[in-house]
């Protein structure tokens, strides 16, 4: 027997803590090789896979949801957030359950088309489910870009104080003859291009890891915010608008437009492009469903909860009457804690950005320009970049008081294919495979050159019709929702019939 080095002795208890952070691949795959049960320490616990899920989902909506709840209402806030956490639980856990040894699940996505449709409707649904996945991806860089724009201007509008230069910080309005949110974005544009530039992002990954902690922080100050508005201020659930500096402050029980949070809901609450790679990496497999319910509950009750507090703390009398659809507008520049907070967003938002961007890139890159990335030429990526920061800049200069409306239309747009749609007809094929004869699976099966699906037998039921009309009758619920998600973003439905009156 070889003797060990006390450095391998370091390295082996290193490992057997957990702590592989510091160890080369090689290293860490011949300790495997002497040690297979150390294959395991790469995986994750059922802990650490609910907080990835809940980590991966927590977003842009932490700033605008309290706007969502002021137009939805209290009640409809709670019944709302857990539809949309149920639906999208569902149409998730359809991926898991499918997905199998694949991370990208339109791989599977169009295997079974392939069987149900034939090759070429699976190849135009392919380019669909492609197209939307850039929409979703694109559209949350775009709302990443403008927020960072919204909670940095304010921090340099601060500095340029200190130099005797007066700026109004809260005025948002893109100007061109004084320093504007115009401006802030090229210098956003400046920071961000050398990021997006790069074909590797590890030391972004590695930073952004951190970037729970900043949200935590976000999280905490709503809540506290929420419970300080309680305690300082009356309130009265009537359909009035506040007065500015009234300690006796209004609440609305249902609101005048609840289909705004739909569309956000649609949004914050998606994962499922990147929910196979993460379910992978949990140490049981077996645990994979419980633990993707439990990270969707968390989540779910996350938003309801900050969306509720934020609501009641910023209704408070300390803030202007109007409501903001980012909640750090509420404050002036010169509040030092808030300065803070604004910098932990940028910087946690800066690292996202860039994260986002390559996976867009990646993808397009992929379909139409795969031969000239694979051989490393630079200048197509340079002219991505700066076309997709110029349409960054176009957004902050259109859309710089839309936030909360640009959320739920890229949301409601994009999960219209990529949830309502494509997790229930897959599901309702895999349905009707299940409920074929042993044979007909096993020929199914043993086709895989030209299916290549493959489906368990000892998962086969019998076929029921009251089961079957019950399942899917669900799946098409679940598909109308998401038309009228996309509906309630672009005609707005006053569902109570509520009028807000002025005092």
């Amino acid at each position: 027997m070889n003797e060990i080095s006390s450095t391998e002795e370091d390295e082996k208890s290193m490992i057997e803590m957990g702590d592989i952070r510091h160890l080369t691949i090689e290293k860490l795959e011949n300790f495997i090789k002497k040690d297979p049960e150390l294959e395991n320490k790469k995986k994750n616990s059922s802990f650490q896979t609910v907080f990835s899920i809940w980590n991966t989902m927590i977003g842009s909506a932490v700033v605008s949801i309290p706007y969502n709840v002021y137009y939805a209402g209290i009640i409809p806030t709670i019944f709302i957030g857990l539809l949309y956490g149920l639906v999208l639980y569902l149409t998730c856990a359809v991926i898991v359950r499918l997905g199998g040894k694949e991370d990208d699940f339109s791989v599977i996505v169009y295997n079974y088309l392939v069987y149900a449709f034939g090759e070429k409707t699976a190849k135009v649904g392919k380019i669909i489910q492609i197209i939307f996945t850039l929409m979703m991806n694109g559209g949350a860089t775009l709302i990443y870009f403008l927020i960072i724009n919204q909670n940095l201007y304010p921090c340099i509008c601060l500095f340029l104080k200190i130099f005797g230069c007066d700026i109004d910080s809260s005025d948002l309005s893109p100007h061109f003859d004084k320093f504007s949110l115009f401006y802030c974005s090229l210098i956003v544009t400046a920071i961000e291009f050398p990021l997006t530039i790069f074909k590797k992002l590890n030391c972004l990954s590695k930073f952004n890891s951190y970037g729970i902690y900043f949200i935590s922080v976000l999280l905490i100050f709503v809540i506290y915010t929420g419970i300080r508005t309680m305690a300082i201020d009356s309130f009265r659930f009537e359909y009035k608008e506040n007065v500015d500096g009234s300690k006796v402050r209004n609440l609305y029980l249902f609101g005048e437009n609840p289909g705004l949070l739909t569309g956000s809901l649609s949004m914050g609450l998606f994962c499922h492009s990147v929910i196979l790679p993460l379910i992978k990496n949990n140490k049981i497999q077996e645990n994979n469903q419980r633990d993707l319910f439990l990270g969707y509950l968390c989540i779910t009750l996350t938003y309801i909860i900050i969306g509720i507090f934020g609501y009641i703390g910023f209704s408070g009398s300390e803030y202007s009457s109007k409501f903001q659809g980012n909640w750090f507008l509420f404050f002036k520049s010169d509040n030092y804690i808030i300065l803070i907070l604004r910098i932990l967003n940028v910087l946690q938002l800066s690292s996202i950005f860039p994260i986002v961007f390559f996976s867009v890139r990646e993808q397009l890159f992929k379909i139409f320009l795969n031969k000239y990335y694979k051989n490393k030429k630079r200048a197509p990526i340079i002219i991505f970049s700066i076309l997709f920061l110029l349409i960054c800049i176009l957004i902050v200069y259109f859309c710089y008081d839309i936030l909360p409306n640009l959320i739920g239309f890229i949301g409601a747009g994009a999960s219209l294919i990529l949830v309502y749609t494509v997790s229930p007809i897959v599901n309702m094929i895999n349905y009707y495979i299940r409920h074929l004869s042993k044979e007909e699976v096993e020929k199914i099966n043993n086709e895989k050159e030209k299916y290549k699906l493959s489906i368990n037998v000892d998962n086969l039921s019998v076929y029921k019709p009251w089961k079957a009309f019950v399942f899917h009758m669900c799946m098409m619920l679940i598909a109308l929702l998401g038309i009228i998600t996309i509906i309630l973003q672009l005609y707005p439905i006053n569902f109570f019939r509520i009028k807000i009156e002025k005092n």
